[in-house]
């Protein structure tokens, strides 16, 4: 009986790797860098020091812990970019939830073959894409 391990493969780079996870790097610049811009979305109007988006990624690893999300579940991201996506993106990974990015330019049939085939647990999905609803597609039944 074989038990799990985790694997860890690194090359040859200069400079070196860092061997830490995104919410350790995040954690770390927030406390460097607090007031430094870590994110701009000029078409958004927003922008987010590091400080700010490691609170905000926080908030979410604290509500997807919350809704039973757990190390290793599934979350999906259905949305093109936008600072939602990488906040969100920040606090699954902050619990060590496996980000399944869908792309914004699938329709209702293939994301649902996404979703099924994924298995992700929570859809986190923008109002819509270019005239697309993501909400209309999520909500229909077939």
């Amino acid at each position: 009986m074989s038990t799990a391990q985790l694997s860890y493969a690194c090359g040859v780079s200069d400079p070196p790797l860092l061997g830490i996870t995104i919410g350790a790097a995040l954690r770390e610049a927030a406390r460097r860098f607090p007031r430094h811009d870590a994110v701009i979305s000029l078409f958004q109007d927003q922008r987010l020091s590091y400080a700010e988006l490691d609170r905000e990624a926080d908030r979410v690893a604290s509500a997807l812990l919350a809704s039973g999300i757990e190390r290793g579940d599934r979350i999906a991201i259905w949305s093109a970019n936008r600072m939602e996506w990488l906040v969100v993106h920040h606090g699954a990974a902050r619990i060590g939830a496996i980000v399944v990015t869908v792309n914004p330019a699938l329709r209702q049939e293939e994301v649902r073959n996404v979703l099924e085939n994924s298995g992700s647990r929570m859809v986190f999905a923008s109002r819509a894409f270019r005239g697309y609803s993501f909400v209309q597609a999520l909500d229909r039944k077939s």
